[in-house]
């Protein structure tokens, strides 16, 4: 996640550290899909599994040797009248199928899911009037290879204020648009002020 640190040594005054400066972006956005997009559920509809889960995108990939994945979108809730709220989840599943050496020295496909939730949002997440951008990377090295990823908007049916649960809307009040999900590297990995060209064809060298 990103953070909050002192700006230029005074300590009332505070400036946002994206967790994304520390990112090398390989692969741009995986997510197809246009600017102008933005998906919604409901808080607290418990029909059926739609109600909790609404995908985002779906595709296969064939990456490996990454150590990070990095995800930002912007996040409105129109919970305007509940501001007494005492739990309710709702935020980005990532889940990717993917593959690790076993001891045996073989592949083996595992799944690994990953959550972007509201509490690791800033600002009042049960709040946000307009959309706000929020952003965290994930440590994915302990994935050889990724095979194929899955990413969509969650919410956990478990909004509720201290006496009782907030009524079903008729209409979504949680929305998400312009995400991006891309693969790359952690900054901390380069040391050394050298220049690092990546290409997906090789390189000519004319004499």
């Amino acid at each position: 996640m990103g953070k909050y640190i002192p700006n230029d040594g005074n300590k009332y005054v505070y400036k946002y550290v994206s967790p994304m400066n520390s990112f090398i972006d390989i692969t741009g956005n995986l997510i197809d899909v246009t600017e102008t997009s933005q998906w919604g559920l409901i808080a607290n509809k418990t029909t059926d599994r739609t109600c909790y889960y609404k995908r985002i995108w779906a595709g296969e990939v064939d990456l490996q040797g990454y150590d990070v994945l990095g995800f930002s979108g912007r996040f409105r809730t129109w919970l305007p009248e509940y501001r007494d709220l005492v739990s309710g989840e709702y935020g980005i599943q990532i889940d990717i199928l993917g593959s690790r050496p076993t001891t045996e020295g073989e592949n083996q496909e595992f799944y690994y899911t990953f959550y972007f939730s509201n509490k690791d949002m800033y600002g009042d997440p049960y709040n946000f009037d307009a959309f706000y951008l929020q952003e965290k990377t994930f440590d994915i090295s302990g994935i050889s290879k990724i095979d194929a990823i899955a990413i969509g908007l969650y919410q956990d049916a478990d909004f509720r204020t201290e006496n009782s649960f907030i009524p079903v809307a008729e209409s979504d009040n949680i929305f998400v648009s312009n995400p991006m999900l891309a693969i790359g590297y952690s900054s901390d990995r380069f040391k050394t002020d050298e220049a690092i060209i990546y290409t997906d064809n090789p390189l000519t060298y004319l004499s």
